[in-house]
C-alpha cells in the first residue's frame, strides 16, 4: 500500500504539469492568482480529546491560509493547483500522569483541484464544485513544560483528497471544503502497534482572485 503511495506522490507533479499545459492551451477565460484564508475544524481522531490509549491527537479549531491558481480549460471547467498552510494551534493538555502537556498539530498541503464554475449571465452568483487530491504533510509537535521531558516533534506525509462547495461574486470566492486525509505511522504515540489517524477536516474560505 505504502509502496503505491509512493508511486502515486512521484506521478503527482508529471500529472499536474500536463494539466497545467493543457489549461493553458485550452484556456477561454483568464488565469487568475487565487488568496485563500478560512477557519477550521478538526476531525476524527485529529480533534478528538487528548488519549494515548484511543490515539486522540487533542486538536482545536484553528485556521488557514494559501495560494493558488486558477487556470480555466473552457468557460465552465478550471484546473487549480495550490499550496495551503493549516495551522490548529496550540493546546494545553494534561496526560494521565497529570502532567501539563502542550501540542500543536500543523498540516502543508500541496494540492491539485478540478473545479465546475459555470458561466452565468451579468454579474450573477457562479456556483462552484470541485474535487481535489495532493500531498499532505502532517506535523505533530509535543512537549512538557519539564525540559527534562524530550520534546516530541514527528512528521508524516501521505496522499489526501477533499471536495469543495460554495459560489464566485466577481473577484472573491465563498467555499466550504471537506478533507479526507488517513495517517497509518508508529509515530506520535508509542502505543506498541501501528496508528491510523484520520487527519479529517473541515473549513470555510474566503478567497480574493487577481488577475495573472
Amino acid at each position: 500500500m505504502f509502496r503505491n503511495q509512493a508511486r502515486i506522490s512521484n506521478l503527482l507533479p508529471t500529472v499536474c504539469l500536463v494539466l497545467l499545459v493543457a489549461a493553458g492551451a485550452a484556456a477561454k477565460e483568464s488565469s487568475r492568482v487565487v488568496i485563500e484564508g478560512g477557519a477550521l475544524r478538526p476531525l476524527a481522531e485529529l480533534g478528538a480529546n487528548y488519549d494515548p490509549a484511543r490515539l486522540g491527537l487533542g486538536a482545536g479549531d484553528g485556521y488557514e491560509i494559501g495560494a493558488g491558481l486558477r487556470l480555466p480549460l473552457n468557460n465552465s471547467w478550471v484546473i487549480s493547483p495550490a499550496f495551503h498552510f493549516a495551522d490548529y494551534g496550540r493546546h494545553v493538555l494534561t496526560d494521565a500522569a497529570e502532567n501539563e502537556f502542550r501540542t500543536e498539530a500543523l498540516s502543508y498541503r500541496t494540492t491539485a483541484e478540478l473545479m465546475w464554475i459555470p458561466s452565468v449571465r451579468g454579474k450573477g452568483l457562479r456556483p462552484i464544485l470541485a474535487i481535489g487530491c495532493g500531498l499532505y504533510r502532517n506535523r505533530m509537535v509535543g512537549y512538557y513544560d519539564d525540559p527534562a521531558i524530550e520534546e516530541r516533534d514527528d512528521t508524516v506525509n501521505t496522499l489526501g483528497w477533499f471536495l469543495r462547495w460554495g459560489f464566485r461574486s466577481r473577484n472573491f470566492e465563498v467555499s466550504f471544503v471537506a478533507h479526507r486525509n488517513e495517517v497509518r505511522t508508529w509515530r506520535y504515540f508509542e502505543a506498541g502497534r501501528q496508528g491510523e489517524y484520520g487527519w479529517h477536516s473541515l473549513s470555510a474560505r474566503l478567497g480574493y482572485l487577481m488577475p495573472w
